[in-house]
């Protein structure tokens, strides 16, 4: 980023100290036209200098329903109530947006690198192709494209690769916060997006996020869950050890 649009060190993040009520956890929850459901819940966490991602399948068990079913009866806000009993640590934010408001706010975000471990077959309208392992710049659409991609063995597999992608783009585009365009690219994002997120929200949390992108360099990490798929496929129940390391992880 240009020396011209870095905002210059003062108060607002060398006096800072990390405090709890800095810490906010955010439900994303994604949706596409072929009905593959996407829920990664964030931990923003100054205090302990990180960001820990968490993938549910939308196979996820949240008590009689799985998540999936949850949000399409009744929306994001029972769903991050839903998930918040069932882990036992409170989710504060969510975020809702489709397959078009997720390339759009990536595209403002900006393009990420990010290494390929493996071939993956992506589709682009009726055509198709291979990404093979290696480093690829990735916009909006191809994000999109890999995330929604049927060339996974199975959710968990497509969840480490989102989870993978999304800890890169924190921890890649980060640096944002020191630009004078944060604002407006702040604004352009919740434009596009249905969420709960308020601008006070992000309005308080700017001194914390340049103080966590000096503390460390990659804030964010994947967390994988695990737990018990049914033989059909249809369910996932998570295990207790799962439930116990993520209220460690998230919880205050």
């Amino acid at each position: 980023m240009a020396d011209s649009q870095l905002i210059s060190s003062g108060a607002i993040y060398e006096h800072y100290i990390p405090r709890p009520e800095d810490r906010i956890t955010v439900l994303f929850i994604g949706s596409n036209p072929q009905g593959t459901d996407s829920f990664l819940l964030a931990r923003f966490d100054p205090v302990r200098g990180r960001i820990p991602l968490v993938f549910f399948p939308p196979q996820t068990m949240l008590d009689s329903e799985t998540i999936s079913q949850i949000f399409h009866s009744s929306g994001a806000d029972e769903t991050r109530n839903a998930l918040s009993g069932l882990l036992g640590v409170p989710i504060d934010r969510y975020v809702s947006m489709d397959t078009s408001a997720f390339i759009a706010a990536a595209n403002i975000i900006g393009s990420v690198q990010f290494e390929m471990r493996e071939d993956i077959v992506i589709s682009h309208g009726s055509t198709s192709m291979t990404l093979t392992p290696g480093i690829q710049l990735l916009d909006g659409a191809a994000v999109a494209n890999i995330i929604n991609s049927a060339d996974f063995d199975d959710e968990l597999a497509r969840g480490a690769m989102i989870t993978g992608l999304a800890a890169e783009i924190v921890n890649q585009r980060i640096d944002v916060v020191d630009s004078v365009l944060v604002d407006a690219i702040f604004m352009g994002v919740i434009n596009l997006i249905n969420t709960d997120i308020t601008f006070m929200d992000y309005e308080s949390r700017k001194a914390p996020a340049r103080f966590l992108h000096r503390l460390r360099p990659n804030p964010a990490y994947p967390v994988s869950p695990f737990g018990e798929i049914s033989p059909d496929g249809l369910n996932f129940e998570l295990s207790e050890d799962f439930i116990y390391e993520v209220s460690d992880i998230f919880g205050d």
